[in-house]
């Protein structure tokens, strides 16, 4: 059931949105409208976000996005000097000039370089936590909080 598409209607101008399995968010291909999904069980809902709200989850994304695409560029980098060192510094020693010594040397400088890498991937993943994290309190903080048995305060277009 999961694993099945579902079609919901848009709430602004009725456009049948087709939501993949597990979708999370969904814009409107007609009107541009703009909703998160909250599943409960086999029930859907359709929350319409705000501007100010949207653009707050689109800061957090574009941290996320940034943070993860670091660490690609930065572990595909290591994979390619790694392999240099090793095959092609480390074989050249070895074939070249028949030393296990310059053989070992580039294997003890790859894995100083792997550690290295890891420590900054580590510090760069911090750094994107820390910054998702002061996004999504100031996202909290703006939004007014109001006791379950109140209700917020009407405004002059409400009544």
């Amino acid at each position: 059931m999961m694993d099945e598409l579902t079609r919901v209607r848009c709430l602004a101008c009725d456009t049948r949105l087709i939501l993949p399995p597990r979708a999370t968010y969904v814009a409107c291909t007609h009107c541009g409208s703009e909703y998160l999904i909250a599943r409960r069980g086999s029930a859907l809902t359709l929350q319409p976000i705000a501007p100010d709200e949207l653009a707050r989850t689109q800061a957090v994304a574009a941290v996320e996005r940034a943070g993860e695409m670091g660490c690609a560029n930065l572990g595909l980098s290591l994979i390619a000097v790694v392999t240099v060192l090793l095959c092609v510094i480390g074989g050249v020693g070895l074939q070249v000039f028949n030393s296990r010594a310059i053989c070992t040397g580039t294997a003890v400088l790859a894995l100083l370089l792997v550690v290295v890498g890891a420590v900054v991937m580590r510090r760069n993943l911090a750094q994107a936590d820390r910054e998702r994290t002061h996004l999504l309190t100031a996202q909290a903080a703006a939004a007014p909080v109001y006791p379950e048995d109140t209700e917020p305060p009407s405004t002059p277009e409400s009544l």
